[in-house]
């Protein structure tokens, strides 16, 4: 690795979830951020948010999660962005052993 990043920090992905085309033309389709259709995806998962920003705008748009709600199919859609393993940037293996582990070996 570099001497200023730690090593497998910038492995997975690279591609940018808030600009990847699903999730833009999602985003477009309800007059949204990207940023806002992400985070709006993971409420719907059943999952618990805290987002952070120290951006007035930001932090607006993040109360602004709860007058649009995502179809079945563009769930479906974003959930089909998941690269599995080659898309995760941390590997916790401390983490494997817990009952709520969402990722299968």
């Amino acid at each position: 690795g570099s001497r200023s990043v730690p090593n497998g920090l910038l492995s997975g992905s690279n591609i940018n979830p808030l600009e990847d085309p699903v999730v833009c033309r999602i985003a477009k389709s309800h007059n949204k951020s990207a940023g806002q259709v992400l985070l709006r995806h993971v409420l719907q998962l059943g999952i618990a948010i805290i987002p952070k920003s120290s951006n007035p705008k930001r932090i607006y748009e993040n109360f602004q999660l709860f007058d649009f709600e995502l179809s079945a199919t563009e769930m479906e859609e974003l959930n089909n962005l998941d690269e599995e393993e080659e898309g995760r940037r941390f590997h916790i293996e401390a983490l494997k052993p817990h009952p709520e582990y969402p990722y299968p070996e």
